[in-house]
């Protein structure tokens, strides 16, 4: 995973914001003259090979055996060529984006960084990632059937700004599963929900026979945005920067998850921030996050657990994609070429493989998946097995400037619904939160 959880790390109205205000103090104090070397001009020719050696940095905020394992990808790619030299400087979680902005426009950031499309569009606004398809496509370096290679839908995103410009350079996938206690579904000969409806039919029977709720999400929001997708709903009109959520799809998905919460067979995070913690703990039966997060889960629960895709309804499948990918900040074209080069191998079959394997992930090409290295951990690993199967699922949707204050009205929307104390009926609870979601999510689009 590239954010472990599923969590999504980036929200990119705020750093809009800090764009405008930090441009806004450039130009007062001068600053604004000042210009950075650029390595990728209109017209100039493409560097394809260093004549002497390069240093470049990676950030990112891996802990612990994440951190391990790409310090270890680092030192491999380092010892395997003498040319390019990378710096992997972990950084703290807190504070990152504004702290990454920041370092970027002062010319002290790093080469490479990990970043969701939706966060790196106001990147690419500002005309500070390289787009990697002049060397991808290049006949010296470039990486042959790069497109035919990729899973699912994953071309289709990194192409969102144009079929020439790839900013956001894929490596591994992580996506959504549902864990589930498998020892209460037999007690009650329960099987693993394929559909929405079915999840509410067994949350509710667990809820009236076991006294927990059936069913809780790591994200509301992600949640909201599975079943208007599903339903066959679009997000945003790229185009023009407008909603384009279905209102009826978006009233059905909220009535369908508040009914389950007001009534006790559904729960929230809350507190517990994810449902790992409550799931081990026999306090829920069964629950959707990130595949990227069995670690805490298998190794903690003394009942056996279960693992599906999660439930599909509708005319449309669909999974959130995430783990995001790699950029590369525009500098000289020595670093931009050793950057990318950098990309190159950690794409390569092997390397990606036991990446992904680290990070409870699945490679974003087919090649590396049909690798002996990855077989085997399909073979011995029920969530990546059940990761893999997701991968037809595994979809988008458009990143734009202020897409992330969208995804954010999708869950204030269930979050307020459901704290609303008042008395109301559920059917007026979601028509209030469903006027409140389109005018948070079309303010959000307009910043």
């Amino acid at each position: 995973m590239l954010l472990a959880k599923g969590k999504r790390e980036e929200s990119i109205h705020k750093m809009k914001k800090i764009f405008t205000l930090f441009m806004i103090a450039m130009m007062l104090f001068g600053a604004a003259s000042c210009s950075k070397e650029s390595g990728q001009e209109e017209g100039d020719k493409l560097l394809t090979e260093l004549s002497e050696p390069v240093t470049i940095t990676v950030w990112n905020t891996y802990t612990y055996h994440q951190q391990e394992a790409f310090q270890e990808m680092v030192d491999s790619f380092n010892a395997s060529q003498d040319k390019v030299t990378v710096v992997y400087e972990p950084q703290a979680y807190q504070d990152y984006d504004s702290n990454l902005l920041l370092a970027v426009r002062n010319g002290t950031g790093p080469n490479i960084t990990n970043r969701y499309p939706s966060s790196a569009a106001a990147y690419i606004e500002e005309d500070l990632l390289v787009n990697l398809t002049p060397y991808i496509s290049n006949e010296t370096v470039g990486i042959p059937d790069f497109k035919e290679n990729l899973v699912g839908k994953v071309y289709e995103e990194i192409t969102q700004w144009g079929e020439d410009s790839v900013y956001v350079f894929p490596v591994i996938i992580t996506s959504e599963v549902l864990y589930y206690n498998k020892d209460i579904f037999n007690e009650l000969g329960l099987e693993a929900p394929k559909t929405w409806e079915e999840l509410a039919e067994v949350s509710k029977t667990i809820y009236e026979e076991k006294g927990i709720p059936g069913w809780g999400s790591d994200s509301e929001t992600d949640t909201m945005i599975d079943r208007v997708v599903q339903l066959g709903s679009k997000f945003i009109n790229a185009e023009d920067h407008t909603v384009a959520v279905d209102e009826d799809k978006f009233t059905e998905a909220l009535e369908w998850y508040l009914t389950g919460l007001k009534e006790g067979y559904f729960r929230l995070a809350g507190a517990d921030y994810y449902h790992s913690g409550p799931f081990t703990q026999g306090n829920v039966a069964s629950y959707i996050g990130s595949s990227a997060g069995s670690g805490y889960v298998l190794p903690y629960a003394d009942f056996e657990v279960g693992v599906s895709l999660i439930p599909q309804s509708g005319p449309e499948k669909f999974a959130p994609a995430w783990g995001g990918g790699l950029v590369v900040f525009d500098k000289t074209q020595e670093e931009n070429l050793a950057s990318y080069l950098f990309l190159k191998y950690c794409l390569s079959d092997e390397v990606l493989a036991k990446w992904a394997i680290e990070f409870g992930a699945s490679p974003c090409t087919k090649s590396s998946i049909a690798t002996a290295t990855f077989q085997e951990e399909i073979k011995n690993n029920i969530v990546t097995a059940a990761l893999v199967e997701t991968a037809d699922c595994i979809n988008w949707v458009p990143s734009v400037a202020g897409a992330d204050g969208v995804r954010d009205a999708f869950g204030k929307a269930v979050d307020a619904s459901f704290a609303d104390d008042s008395g109301k009926d559920v059917a007026t609870l979601v028509k209030e939160a469903t006027e409140t979601f389109f005018k948070e999510a079309q303010a959000a689009l307009e910043q």
